[in-house]
C-alpha cells in the first residue's frame, strides 16, 4: 500500500506520501515487491499525481519494474455521498476512474468502512443506483470497484450479489475481519467467489493494527481458504506502521512472514 515505505504524513497511519510517493518505487524493487496500490485522499485531492504526474508515473513503472494496478479511494470514505452532495461525490470518483483507465490501473478500492460505513446509509435505493450510474465509465476504462466493507459475511454476500460481477467485487481485508471477529470460512463461503482484491494486515480483535502474528488474524487459514477457491489475484501489504521508523524493514519483514506461512502450507521450510 503505497506511504506504507513512507514517513508518516500527518501522523496518519495511511495517507498519501507528497514527499516520497516517487522514492516509493525504487525502495519496492529493492525490497522485491512488484506492486504499488495507490493511495488517494481528500487532503490536495486534485493534485494527487495519479491525475497531474501519469508521464512520471509511467516512467517511474518502467525504470523500477513496479506497477500501480490499483488505487485506494480513501476520499469516498471522507466524503461517501449519502452524507455530503453526491454530484460531489460522484464527479470526484468518475475522475479518479478516468485517470486510472489511462494509467491502466484496473481495480479502485472503495472503502465502506468507519465514516463511509453503509450501516449509516440511510437509503440503499439510492446508493445502489449511485453506483450503477458509474458502470458506464467503469466499462470504457476497464476498472472493476472493489468494496471493503464492515458487515456481516452474509451482509456482504447480500450486497454484493445485487451488484453486477462484471464491475464489482470485494476487498477483502484480513485485519479488519479479525478486528471483526469474523471467520475467514465463513467469509470465503459467502463472497469468496466475489474477492477481487486483497490487503493483508493484523489487528486484535475490536482494536487496531499490529505487526503480522500479533494480533487474532488467522493468516495460515486465511490462505488456505484462498487457494482452496482458486484466488489469484494480488496480495497488498497494508500492515502497521513501524513504531522505529523503519518502515523499509517493517514491509520487508512482513513479507519473509507470509513467505514463510506460504512454503509452510506447501509443506517446505523457507
Amino acid at each position: 500500500m503505497q506511504g506504507r515505505l513512507s514517513p508518516l504524513q500527518f501522523n496518519k497511519i495511511q495517507a498519501f506520501p507528497w514527499e516520497n510517493w516517487k522514492n516509493e518505487f525504487k525502495v519496492a524493487q529493492k525490497i522485491d515487491l512488484p506492486l504499488i496500490e495507490w493511495t488517494i485522499d481528500c487532503h490536495k485531492f486534485e493534485d494527487n499525481p495519479l491525475f497531474t504526474c501519469q508521464d512520471e508515473i509511467r516512467d517511474l513503472m518502467r525504470q523500477f519494474k513496479v506497477s500501480v494496478e490499483s488505487v485506494t479511494d480513501d476520499d469516498f470514505m471522507e466524503n461517501p455521498p449519502w452524507k455530503y452532495e453526491s454530484s460531489y461525490s460522484r464527479e470526484r470518483i468518475l475522475k479518479i476512474i478516468s485517470a486510472m483507465g489511462e494509467l491502466g490501473a484496473g481495480i479502485l478500492v472503495v472503502p465502506l468502512v468507519d465514516n463511509s460505513s453503509i450501516s449509516s446509509c440511510p437509503n440503499f435505493f439510492e446508493l445502489k443506483k449511485f453506483l450503477r450510474d458509474l458502470q458506464s465509465q467503469l466499462a470504457k476504462s476497464s476498472v472493476r470497484i472493489a468494496f471493503e466493507l464492515d458487515l456481516s459475511p452474509s451482509d456482504v454476500e447480500i450486497f454484493i450479489s445485487n451488484l453486477d460481477k462484471r464491475y464489482f467485487g470485494i476487498n477483502y481485508d484480513v485485519g479488519n475481519s479479525a478486528s471483526l471477529g469474523h471467520s475467514p470460512v465463513n467469509e470465503i463461503k459467502h463472497y469468496g467467489d466475489r474477492i477481487i482484491n486483497v490487503h493483508i494486515k493484523d489487528r486484535i480483535l475490536g482494536g487496531g493494527s499490529v505487526q503480522l502474528g500479533k494480533g487474532n488474524a488467522d493468516l495460515k487459514l486465511v490462505f488456505e481458504e484462498l487457494r482452496r477457491i482458486r484466488y489469484d489475484g494480488n496480495y497488498i501489504f497494508q500492515t502497521a506502521r513501524s513504531s522505529t521508523g523503519n518502515h523499509e524493514k517493517e514491509i520487508t519483514d512482513s513479507k519473509k512472514f507470509v513467505e514463510n506461512l506460504i512454503l509452510e502450507l506447501e509443506g517446505n521450510r523457507f
